[in-house]
């Protein structure tokens, strides 16, 4: 008697779908553990320069000026919550600081 592939599934696919969702290494983009990717650090650390960077160099402005907090933004839920439609930004290049 063969069996399918639904009636047999692996261990990493046993659960409830809220237990999948909440597992810690769904969020965990270089895994954990014996087998974490050894430039996790680096990447993390690789990410925040440039995002500070971002932020002194750049003015980030919402194109519209009626949305005033997170809740006027239209939203979809589905695995992350997801803007409908996602707003517009406006970027400014800051001016270097005179003496």
């Amino acid at each position: 008697a063969l069996l399918s592939a639904a009636s047999c599934p692996p261990p990493r696919r046993k659960g409830t779908a809220a237990e999948v969702i909440d597992h810690p290494l769904l969020r965990a983009p270089f895994s954990a553990g014996a087998r974490m990717c050894p430039g996790n650090k680096i990447a993390n650390f690789e990410l925040l320069t440039m995002v500070a960077q971002l932020v002194q160099d750049w003015e980030f402005e919402l194109e519209d000026a009626s949305i005033t907090s997170l809740l006027d933004i239209p939203y979809h839920q589905g695995t992350t919550v997801q803007p409908q439609p996602m707003p517009n930004f406006v970027f400014r290049k800051r001016r270097p600081a005179t003496a």
